[in-house]
């Protein structure tokens, strides 16, 4: 209903079945250093249409990165006009919910819509431009529905994602189509005017300001654009909003703070490997 009353011709369609479960243990692939918070199977495995799908999302590692990666980051840069939690407890539910929102926009559609002629024109702008969508339908989702329907109000919701959309970008730009997406939306954002992006000074960094029912106002103005042109097939616009704001454009509209990024040391989680016999496992942030 959301949807319909974003856009008129928006859809949702069946969702995958979705599993929150705290990792206990990985080999292989995912040893100290995950790539992911969730595996989507079968499709992971290489079977595309299979009728029975099922999302595994580990909540742990989710909080992990959040609370050691993202609220960090936007303690430091974000300025939303309120306070910030001081850990990824302050969050909540909001993580899980955010990444059930985000499989949920992956489903978002438009009848006849379909990405096949955008995918042979640009294979990477179509999936950043589809990352994007299930991102910007996701906040609409939780700040709008499923955030006060767990006691959260909407500005919360917002500061988590834009918490998300630094943690994205500061993985890098043109390495995954994710972070490029998270680039695109805040690149709109501030585009728009819906945040304003402060150049730091000597010792200081940037400063991303908005007001949260501003921000929300600018996702719910891209949910229009994507659905008016991603998810309408039509490539000629959909490239011409990858170029206008993506990470490869003209318009470098977050320069200051791509420029900061790049000045901090690479992180990422560990898991540690306890001794035989303990019963608890041990996250740690390594720089």
């Amino acid at each position: 209903a959301r949807l319909r009353d974003l856009h008129a011709h928006l859809r949702l369609g069946a969702l995958p079945a979705f599993v929150p479960a705290d990792l206990f243990f990985m080999a292989g692939e995912g040893n100290r250093h995950p790539k992911h918070v969730a595996y989507f199977l079968p499709e992971d495995e290489g079977v595309k249409h299979s009728p029975f799908k099922k999302t595994c999302y580990f909540a742990n590692t989710h909080r992990g990165l959040v609370g050691a990666l993202g609220l960090p980051l936007a303690r430091e840069i974000l300025d939303l006009g309120r306070p910030l939690p001081v850990d990824v407890a302050g969050f909540g539910v909001l993580p899980v919910l955010g990444v059930h929102a985000h499989e949920a926009g992956h489903f978002v559609h438009r009848e006849g819509g379909g990405f096949k002629a955008l995918n042979a024109a640009d294979r990477w702008a179509s999936v950043t431009l589809q990352e994007v969508a299930a991102d910007t339908f996701a906040l609409v989702a939780l700040a709008d529905v499923l955030a006060p329907a767990a006691g959260h109000p909407a500005e919360e919701a917002v500061a988590y994602h834009l918490a998300e959309c630094l943690r994205y970008v500061d993985r890098g730009l043109g390495l995954f189509p994710d972070g490029d997406g998270m680039y695109l939306q805040l690149s709109y954002l501030v585009s728009l005017g819906a945040l304003e992006l402060v150049p730091g000074g000597e010792g200081t960094p940037p400063r991303l300001c908005g007001d949260p029912e501003v921000v929300l106002a600018g996702f719910r103005s891209l949910a229009r654009v994507l659905a008016d042109t991603l998810l309408a097939g039509d490539v000629e616009r959909s490239l011409a909003l990858y170029r206008d704001f993506g990470p490869a454009g003209q318009a470098r509209h977050l320069a200051p703070l791509v420029a900061h990024l790049s000045t901090r040391p690479g992180a990422s989680l560990e898991y540690l490997q306890e001794p035989a016999g303990a019963v608890s496992s041990a996250v740690a942030l390594a720089s």
